[in-house]
C-alpha cells in the first residue's frame, strides 16, 4: 500500500497533485506566519523596537544568500533525486541525496566563516547606521551559528517529499515555526535578550526541523536512505545547476534593490527604511520592493 501511495504514476492525476500540493501550501502558510510573528515580537520591544526590527531587516539578504545555497542542493538536486527514483535507480537516487548533504554542510561551514568576516562592511554597504548596525550584528552573530542547521533544514526537505511523503515534509516545518513562536517571548522579553534571543530562537528552530528530517531520512519508514556511504563527493552530470543560477540571481538583485532602497531612505528618514524591511522581510520578492521603492520616490521626491 505505501508503495502504490507513494509511486506518483498510480491513480488519477489531479489526485495525485492534491494530494503533494496541499501539505506543501500548509507548510509554506505556517512558514509565513512564523515569520510574522517573529517580527512581531522584535517590534514591540519596549524602546528600542523599531530600531531592532531595522536591524534585523538589515541581515535579511545575507540570510537570504544562505537560503540560496541551500536552494542549490534543494531545488537543485530534488528533481535530480525524483528522475532516478522514476527510473528505478535507487542507489543512484541515494548517491544523489548523500551528496547534496555533503554540499550542504560544506556549503555551511564555508558560508559561516566568510558572512562572519565579512558582515561589517556587508551591513554597512546595505545602508546600516552605527545604531542599527548594533542590533544587526548581534542577530547575524547568533544565526551564523546554525547555519548549518538552516541549510540542512532547508535544503534536505525537498527529499522528504520527492519521495512522496508531504506530510512528514510539512511537519519538519510546523515543528520549527512552532518551536520558534514559543521560544521567541521566552527569550525575548522573559530573558530579556532582545535581538539576540530571536535569533537563538530561530536557530533552536531550525535544529529541530533539521534533526527531525536527519531522523526520518535514516530511519525505517523512508524509501531513500541517507547513508555515510553515499555522501563521498562523485562527479554527476548537474542538471539542476541552472536553478542555483535562478536563486542567486535572485538573491543578488533583491540584496542590490533593497541596497539602492537604504541609500534612498537616509535622506528620506528612519520610517522609510522601516517600511523597506518590513516589505522585504523573509522570502519577499522583487516585485513587492520594487513597487515600495517606487512609491516612496513619488511621495518624497515628486
Amino acid at each position: 500500500m505505501k508503495a502504490i501511495k507513494n509511486d506518483f504514476t498510480k491513480g488519477e492525476v489531479w489526485r495525485v497533485i492534491m494530494r503533494m500540493a496541499l501539505p506543501l501550501m500548509l507548510a509554506q502558510l505556517v512558514n509565513v506566519l512564523y515569520s510574522v510573528v517573529d517580527r512581531m515580537y522584535i517590534g514591540h520591544i519596549p524602546d528600542v523596537g523599531s530600531l531592532a526590527l531595522t536591524g534585523m531587516g538589515l541581515s535579511m539578504p545575507i540570510v537570504s544568500i544562505v537560503i540560496a545555497f541551500a536552494s542549490l542542493c534543494g531545488t537543485g538536486g530534488g528533481p535530480l533525486c525524483s528522475i532516478a527514483r522514476g527510473e528505478g535507480k535507487k542507489q543512484h537516487a541515494e548517491e544523489i541525496m548523500g551528496n547534496c548533504f555533503t554540499l550542504l554542510l560544506i556549503f555551511g561551514v564555508c558560508l559561516t566563516l566568510l558572512l562572519e568576516i565579512f558582515a561589517e562592511p556587508i551591513l554597512f554597504a546595505f545602508g546600516a547606521s552605527d545604531a542599527s548596525y548594533v542590533y544587526a550584528k548581534a542577530y547575524l552573530d547568533v544565526y551564523l551559528i546554525g547555519t548549518v542547521f538552516s541549510m540542512t533544514a532547508t535544503g534536505l526537505n525537498g527529499y522528504i517529499n520527492a519521495q512522496g511523503f508531504p506530510k512528514i515534509g510539512m511537519y519538519s516545518t510546523v515543528i520549527g515555526a512552532v518551536t520558534n513562536i514559543i521560544l521567541d517571548p521566552i527569550l525575548i522579553y522573559g530573558f530579556g535578550m532582545g535581538v539576540k534571543g530571536a535569533a537563538i530562537a530561530t536557530v533552536a528552530s531550525q535544529a529541530v526541523s533539521a534533526i527531525w528530517i536527519l531522523r526520518f531520512l535514516t530511519g525505517k519508514k523512508t524509501m531513500l536512505k541517507l547513508q555515510p556511504a553515499n555522501m563521498k563527493l562523485i562527479p554527476t552530470q548537474a542538471d539542476g545547476i541552472n536553478q542555483l543560477v535562478n536563486d542567486e540571481v535572485a538573491s543578488v538583485m533583491l540584496s542590490g534593490i533593497m541596497l539602492d532602497t537604504d541609500r534612498f531612505a537616509r535622506n528620506t528618514g528612519t520610517r522609510t527604511l522601516d517600511a523597506a524591511r518590513y516589505l522585504y522581510g523573509k522570502g519577499a520578492n522583487a516585485e513587492r520592493v520594487n513597487t515600495f521603492f517606487n512609491q516612496s520616490f513619488e511621495d518624497y521626491v515628486c
